[in-house]
């Protein structure tokens, strides 16, 4: 699995861009002339534009944001990390905890209009299963024995353990190959054509939640946000998938609408551990004490964002808002790094490391001047690398690098801390590129894994916070936010705080009749 998706590349988002599409002629009984005849609306179509999003591979980036509207799980994550149904209408578990029964909703039909019932759910979640093993952010699925049928809309879990993180993972997206193209799913629309830069949507008229109003969805990458910004005001798309807060100032609120809401990524220099300079947890807690959160999001993120200091998401149910985090306090860092013996003027004894940053994108090269004259201040330099997002991936897996600069999907369930942090291991290697090694996080993060009630994982959930504290993998800065600039020609169904693309086969333009139905919502 690339890392790219690390950075602020909304993984699992689209574009796309679909025409030819036939306008159909009726002809009313008995009638021939011109004015017997109607002609059915044009199709509608939105333009979306996606900045910094051009990685040039089609596996990332825009080649793989189409997923999130055409490929469901049984599944989806909650805001308070709670796993809530999707395909699935419902499930239990034994008293054991080792059998899941899941039940489909009725009704459910692949893209080609073929049933997706229980026979489909276990062909498509066995061939989840299989690719597991490249599949590192599914810790959860690594339990799973066997998937057998146990009625036309129930299929039956066998676990070898007790999983906490199942339900969280049975998102994973299911789907059955296609002769050619893309994988064939049962969401709201399906990719017609996906490249790197471009993908193309057409709406799923047997979406099970309701047929989407909006008939195209044309995604289209952009190098930056500016070009982006540009391409909205010349009326080249409607949407722009992300807004800086610089262009948020300019945005004509007659015309153009702008949605916020936060993200389940954080912001993270995280630290190559294995390196001299990080081995030693005292000096890493220190650099994390150098670092003025709020004065960073005020400034380089634009009051967009919240202090973070571990990578456990704040609204996650189990959060123990208890659990101290880190003050600004200089001094105290000064002196811990002193104490280690780093310490002194520029090139006698000094700490100093290379940061990793993305090419191109304005708020991290922000954040990185304000990182630098923070950890400047205390007696460290840090040296800036920018490397492209195509270069990204390699790097880090080679661990090529003193530490990197990125936006870290950590939320919203506890199996994304797992994954990410984790120590490698026979069984789960994971995405812990970091070199984090600490056994007292991998105990309680193997206890989250296993945990068979609420009271074990809110236990667990605030000593982890604690540990990660203490001994800090990197500098965990601001949980981010995201403001979507939507034309106001589209009607958006208002869901304060909440990301207006989940409700984008919800969407239609302004004149034309809505299409969808809410008996599924």
């Amino acid at each position: 699995m690339p890392l790219a998706f690390f950075f602020r590349r909304y993984r699992r988002l689209a574009l796309a861009g679909w025409g030819g599409v036939l306008v159909l002629l009726a002809a009313l009984p008995g009638c021939t002339s011109d004015a017997t005849i109607s002609k059915a609306p044009a199709p509608s179509v939105i333009r979306i534009a996606v900045p910094e999003s051009g990685s040039g591979q089609a596996d990332i980036g825009l080649g793989s944001i189409w997923q999130v509207f055409s490929l469901e799980g049984l599944t989806a994550r909650g805001s308070d990390g709670r796993a809530v149904p999707r395909l699935a209408e419902s499930w239990s578990v034994s008293g054991d905890g080792l059998t899941w029964t899941v039940t489909l909703r009725p009704g459910l039909l692949f893209h080609d209009n073929t049933p997706f019932g229980a026979d489909e759910a276990r062909r498509a979640l066995e061939g989840a299963l299989s690719r597991r093993r490249q599949s590192p952010l599914f810790p959860g699925l690594f339990d799973v024995r066997d998937v057998s049928v146990s009625g036309d809309r129930a299929i039956t879990i066998q676990l070898s353990r007790p999983s906490a993180f199942l339900l969280d993972d049975l998102d994973v997206p299911l789907s059955k190959p296609s002769a050619s193209g893309p994988p064939i799913g049962t969401g709201p629309f399906h990719a017609e054509f996906v490249s790197s830069s471009e993908v193309r949507l057409r709406a799923h008229a047997g979406y099970h939640r309701g047929t989407p109003s909006i008939h195209e969805i044309d995604f289209k990458a952009y190098p930056t946000l500016r070009q982006a910004w540009a391409g909205l005001l010349r009326g080249e798309v409607e949407v722009v998938s992300d807004v800086s807060a610089d262009a948020m100032a300019f945005l004509d609120s007659r015309m153009v609408e702008a949605d916020s809401f936060p993200r389940r990524y954080a912001y993270v220099l995280a630290f190559n551990s294995t390196r001299p300079q990080f081995r030693n947890p005292a000096v890493r807690n220190a650099l994390n004490y150098a670092v003025n959160r709020d004065a960073v999001i005020k400034t380089a993120l634009r009051g967009r964002g919240r202090a973070a200091s571990t990578p456990v998401w704040p609204e996650h149910w189990a959060y123990d808002k208890a659990a101290a985090g880190y003050s600004f306090d200089p001094q105290r860092a000064s002196a811990a790094l002193a104490a280690a013996g780093l310490s002194g003027a520029p090139g006698r004894g000094r700490l100093r490391f290379t940061c990793l940053v993305p090419e191109g994108h304005v708020i991290f090269e922000r954040m990185a001047l304000m990182l630098q004259r923070d950890l400047f201040d205390v007696g460290v330099d840090l040296d800036f690398e920018s490397v492209a997002l195509s270069d990204f991936d390699t790097r880090l897996r080679a661990g090529n690098f003193d530490a990197v600069l990125v936006d870290l999907l950590s939320g919203p369930s506890l199996s994304r801390v797992y994954s990410f942090w984790r120590s490698p291991g026979p069984e789960f290697t994971g995405l812990n590129v970091f070199g984090y090694r600490n056994a007292q996080a991998d105990a309680l993060l193997d206890q989250l894994r296993y945990a068979t009630d609420d009271a074990a994982t809110r236990s667990a959930t605030g000593q982890l916070q604690r540990v990660m504290t203490d001994d800090p993998p990197g500098i965990f800065i601001a949980w981010s936010e995201r403001a979507r600039a939507i034309s106001r020609r589209i009607e958006v169904p208002a869901a304060p705080g909440r990301d207006p693309f989940q409700s984008l086969w919800q969407w239609r333009l302004l004149g034309e009749p809505s299409q969808h139905s809410a008996a599924h919502e």
